[in-house]
């Protein structure tokens, strides 16, 4: 896509720029950025990235930039499917967006932790996971994440066997 080689143009000038000015939290927060971008489509490369910007975050006292590039490096190795270590980092991103505190980020985190499980086999666990981040888009009344959720809670149903639940949850 052209756009998108468009932006990786210009977050990589901006990181040299942010380098060049000693400007690290610039240069962190753009490395953030950079690996966010480019997760889905070369998850390897957003874990370089994300690996990079992460220290330099906690450095300056982020939190929030901090929660979310171990967010996203969770989604990077569920893209890459190495779940055990994608399972580690939404666990800690969970604990992260709850100190904030940022209830539907730390929905998310739970969303895809209990993905990252049920990938595993581990139905009870994604089980309890999954059905916090749908008790937390009902209770925020994030559409998205209640939608998301419910879909990987028809999930579990049917590795489980569940197939009328399962149903009913997909309907």
């Amino acid at each position: 896509n052209a756009r998108l080689d468009t932006a990786e143009a210009a977050l990589t000038s901006s990181i040299a720029l942010f380098r060049d000015l000693g400007d690290g939290y610039g240069e962190a927060l753009t490395l953030l950025a950079f690996g966010q971008m480019v997760l889905r489509r070369r998850p390897g490369d957003a874990i370089v990235y994300l690996d990079a910007c992460l220290p330099r975050l906690r450095e300056y006292g982020d939190r929030r930039g901090a929660a979310d590039a171990v967010f996203a490096l969770g989604n990077a190795f569920y893209g890459r499917a190495w779940m055990q270590e994608a399972i580690e980092h939404f666990e800690q991103a969970m604990l992260l967006y709850r100190e904030i505190p940022s209830p539907n980020a730390e929905g998310y985190a739970s969303l895809m932790l209990g993905r990252s499980l049920l990938a595993l086999g581990r139905c009870d666990e994604a089980t309890v996971a999954v059905e916090r981040a749908l008790a937390t888009g009902r209770e925020r009344a994030a559409r998205h994440l209640e939608g998301g959720a419910s879909h990987a809670l028809a999930d579990c149903r049917y590795h489980d066997g569940r197939f009328d639940d399962a149903v009913g949850l997909y309907e």
